[in-house]
């Protein structure tokens, strides 16, 4: 049986510390993917909704959406000249942030590799 001053915290243990921030790093990458890919769902209900594929009721749900969006989008642009490709940008990391802000709390605070 291992004493308490015997084991390693997890930032004195290189393997550990790397596989945690490898999780961290996976879950920003999904946040950037998922903010991109709201703006993407939406360009694509508004395009079938014009093209009438597409209920009014639904295309006005992710109108909304976008909506919030752009309140994300106007607080981190810089600049009045905003242009799609910096939404974007601003969403992709905004999300990526937000992901990894909750990945890295749950990998080192909450997370628990005790046996």
């Amino acid at each position: 049986m291992l004493n308490r001053a015997d084991e390693k915290w997890c930032m004195e243990n290189p393997p550990f510390l790397k596989k945690k921030l490898i999780a961290i790093a996976k879950a920003a990458l999904l946040g950037a993917t998922v903010g991109v890919g709201l703006i993407l769902l939406d360009l694509v209900t508004l395009w079938m909704w014009k093209h009438g594929y597409l209920s009014k009721s639904w295309n006005d749900f992710f109108a909304d959406l976008a909506m919030l969006q752009v309140l994300v989008h106007a607080l981190f642009s810089i600049g009045p000249e905003g242009t799609l490709a910096a939404g974007f940008l601003v969403n992709g990391l905004v999300w990526a942030l937000v992901f990894g802000l909750v990945a890295a709390f749950w990998q080192f605070a909450i997370k628990n590799y005790e046996k």
